[in-house]
């Protein structure tokens, strides 16, 4: 009796064995990966052995994942994705600040990156999670240089590569080099805006609606916004507009907020082509004409800046691209006195620099390298 038992419990330890194995076969990714990544919602998430499609549904996600080596992997992206690595005809799954889950459930990919710098964002990943999808919640553009850092030990880790760890020593090294090398310069007073209201350009430069301009409906980034701190973070600078976001800045805070601010920075992204040295100038004199902009110390000086281009695309996202270029040309123009053409060299100045960077951004970032006597 006592050998038939032993059997019968032999064959019961088998059964339950093999339901346990069923259970690991069968159950979802998370259950069934070798290893697991906490994200920037604080959730754990499992990662299998090899990731072989990606959604990147941010473009400074898309940027991370192609700076990293992996932009071939990429099925979907969201709209305003740019970098030359992603697949030519990939699929959009809507805007980074309102991505589609129906897109991204469409796309299917191995894992769905999701900027979580906004509610519906976040809206987003919390369906997608419930419908069992593997999407990982990213560090947003409010996380600053610590969300580049983040980001990329994200990506790395998901992807089994640890180059990660040597990408974030350099990117601390660079904004640390840029730190000591400004640490003693005069501080400048900016403003940096999206653009100009409603003004553009024809392909030729020339401003199409100047006559019309009014110098409403402008916006500026406060100084507690993401990026103002990553500027404020690599050199010496100080702005008038409070807040932590991008604000609307009327003509009365124009006109008796902004009389001591030495330059004024233009985001020139979307545009058909950067403003020509002509069309500049009748700007600036157009402007110092007017009741509001005529105040702003920057305008009676001609100091505008039209960034544009990769560059604007740059220092509008966070990636390591923002480090580099981004964060380091806005080093040069804020803080001239500190670089030169030449190692050792005299130190530049404002007005030795360009007023619009676009295609001469390796150039300009090159100037960087050369600490002035």
């Amino acid at each position: 009796m006592k050998s038939i038992q032993i059997y019968a419990i032999a064959i019961a330890c088998v059964v339950t064995a093999a339901a346990v194995c069923t259970y690991i076969v069968l159950s979802d990714n998370e259950s069934a990966a070798e290893e697991f990544i906490v994200d920037a919602a604080g959730n754990e998430i499992g990662i299998p052995n090899s990731i072989g499609s990606i959604t990147a549904a941010s473009p400074s996600i898309a940027d991370i994942v192609c700076y990293m080596g992996y932009g071939s992997k990429i099925v979907a992206v969201s709209t305003s994705c740019t970098h030359p690595d992603i697949p030519s005809g990939t699929p959009t799954v809507g805007s980074y600040t309102n991505p589609s889950t129906d897109g991204i459930s469409t796309a299917n990919a191995d894992v769905t990156f999701i900027d979580g710098s906004n509610t519906n964002a976040v809206n987003a990943y919390n369906t997608l999670r419930s419908a069992g999808m593997r999407v990982i919640m990213m560090f947003g553009s409010r996380d600053t240089a610590d969300g580049i850092y983040k980001n990329v030990e994200i990506i790395g880790k998901v992807m089994k590569d640890t180059s990660w760890e040597g990408i974030v020593t350099d990117l601390k090294a660079e904004v640390a080099l840029l730190k000591e090398i400004t640490a003693n310069a005069p501080t400048t007073r900016i403003l940096l805006s999206t653009g100009l209201g409603t003004l553009t350009t024809n392909s030729s430069g020339d401003f199409t609606d100047l006559t019309g301009f009014t110098g409403a409906g402008v916006y500026l980034a406060g100084i507690d916004s993401a990026v103002m701190s990553m500027v404020s973070g690599v050199s010496k600078m100080t702005t008038p507009v409070s807040g932590s976001g991008w604000t609307a800045a009327d003509t009365d805070f124009i006109s008796t907020s902004t009389g001591n601010v030495d330059m004024l920075i233009v985001l020139w992204t979307n545009k058909p082509a950067m403003p020509n040295s002509t069309a500049i100038a009748s700007l600036i004199d157009k402007m110092q004409g007017m009741a509001s902009w005529g105040n702003c110390g920057a305008v009676k000086n001609g100091n505008i800046v039209f960034i544009g281009g990769d560059a604007g695309s740059d220092l509008s996202r966070v990636t390591p691209y923002t480090v580099y270029n981004g964060l380091t040309l806005m080093s040069l123009y804020v803080n001239p006195g500190c670089y030169s053409l030449t190692s050792g060299g005299a130190p530049l100045t404002l007005s030795s620099l360009p007023q619009c960077v676009d295609s001469n951004l390796t150039t300009l970032v090159g100037y960087t390298k050369n600490k002035a006597a």
